[in-house]
């Protein structure tokens, strides 16, 4: 998996399937009926796409409906909407009750990336065998969040300000 992220890491936007409930960022809906566009819709919707594209829709509340072989059209959205999601760590530092707050702000333009204090503050550094491995920025991001996303799911652990992981393979 890390292979193939790091062969991406030289593009401005990845789109991943999943994390409905766990995701921060930009979403687009992709939904064969209506239901299933409501069922999923939450204000981090930038579009919609799927079967329920072929009725003919052009806007469904508010948000544009999009063919999915319209690939063009559907970048263009991305690039103009899409943005660098939050930490997902819920501190509050950045005068928002919640990432998701942060984010739909973001998503208005009533808010920058920059207003999470987390992020700006967080430095993913990897080593094996005691020497340091550089991340170029996408792939230190993704660490990040994936361990952040880890640390933050556990019991008992509550903003924490610096997060070690050891591995020792046998």
């Amino acid at each position: 998996m890390w292979e193939a992220l790091w062969k991406l890491s030289g593009f401005d936007f990845v789109v991943v399937e999943g994390f409905k409930e766990t995701f921060y960022g930009a979403k687009i809906i992709v939904a064969n009926e209506l239901e299933e566009a409501d069922k999923l819709f939450d204000p981090l919707v930038i579009a919609f796409s799927g079967k329920i594209a072929n009725s003919g829709l052009k806007e469904y509340k508010g948000i544009p409906v999009v063919k999915t072989e319209n690939i063009k059209e559907i970048v263009n959205i991305i690039e103009k909407r899409a943005f660098t999601p939050p930490a997902g760590l819920n501190c509050g530092k950045c005068n928002f009750s919640n990432c998701k707050s942060l984010s739909i702000a973001i998503l208005k333009n009533e808010a920058t990336i920059d207003e999470c204090l987390l992020m700006k503050q967080l430095e993913t550094r990897l080593f094996v065998n005691g020497i340091e491995v550089k991340l170029n920025p996408f792939v230190s991001l993704v660490f990040k969040n994936v361990i952040m996303g880890l640390v933050n799911s556990l019991k008992g652990v509550e903003n924490p300000s610096e997060v070690e992981v050891k591995i020792k393979l046998i």
